[in-house]
């Protein structure tokens, strides 16, 4: 699963590779398992051209940039399954942790 953030804050931000809270035992992290952070590209808008910098497990992210956090997920739901429960959130939560101008912050997305 992967998610895109943007950096709309006047702070330079350092993000970690995300966490997984599940709901439902048929969605729980991948085995082994595997997250990473990623700037966009350099070169303009990454975001819409896809294109990513290295997969790392920590970044900097300085306003405006776009970033993408990454984490591997293994579920027995259909696609379809997956997508409803989406609509509704009711698949789980994505855990950020972020270090805004010397505070440590976990960003929650629920998916």
């Amino acid at each position: 699963m992967r998610v895109v953030l943007r950096n709309d804050s006047k702070e330079i931000v350092i993000a970690q590779a995300p966490r997984w809270e599940g709901l439902y035992p048929t969605v729980s992290r991948s085995y082994p398992e595997w997250s990473c952070v990623q700037l966009e590209s350099q070169y303009g808008p990454g975001y819409q051209l896809d294109d990513w910098g290295a997969e790392q497990k920590e970044i900097i992210v300085r306003p405006p940039k776009t970033f993408r956090a990454s984490i591997g997920l293994d579920w027995s739901l259909s696609d379809e399954d997956f997508r409803r429960r989406r609509l509704r959130q009711q698949v789980g939560t994505l855990v950020l942790p972020l270090n805004v101008a010397g505070q440590h912050v976990r960003r929650r997305i629920d998916l």
